[in-house]
């Protein structure tokens, strides 16, 4: 079976077992890191399925989502600002560049 045919898969049939404190705090660390639930992860190991490791924890994934949406935010609104003006500064335009290609050039060492 391929994914997409067990993801359409009907499941009527339920699997309970115990696991101590420690090995749910393991699963539940493990799962979040891939994005996934506590049951999706162990069946995920259960079916011994491939999901491609993320190269950034979920949690620091949505963190890095918002600080990007607040500089797309940033950059709209300075670039709002400068077409407002009646001279352009092409000065301050470059600096903002620069400082931007650096941004990103950060994300990308991050994300690699």
């Amino acid at each position: 079976m391929n994914k997409k045919e067990l993801k359409n898969t009907k499941r009527d049939k339920q699997i309970k077992f115990r696991v101590s404190q420690k090995e749910y705090d393991i699963l539940k660390n493990n799962a979040e890191n891939l994005g996934l639930t506590v049951p999706s992860y162990c069946q995920m190991l259960a079916l011994k399925r491939d999901y491609e490791k993320p190269k950034v924890a979920y949690a620091n994934a949505r963190l890095i989502d918002i600080d990007l949406k607040r500089i797309g935010i940033n950059l709209n609104q300075i670039t709002y600002k400068m077409n407002s003006l009646n001279e352009f500064d092409y000065e301050m335009a470059e600096k903002f560049t620069t400082e931007n290609k650096e941004v990103l050039e950060d994300w990308r060492a991050l994300l690699k």
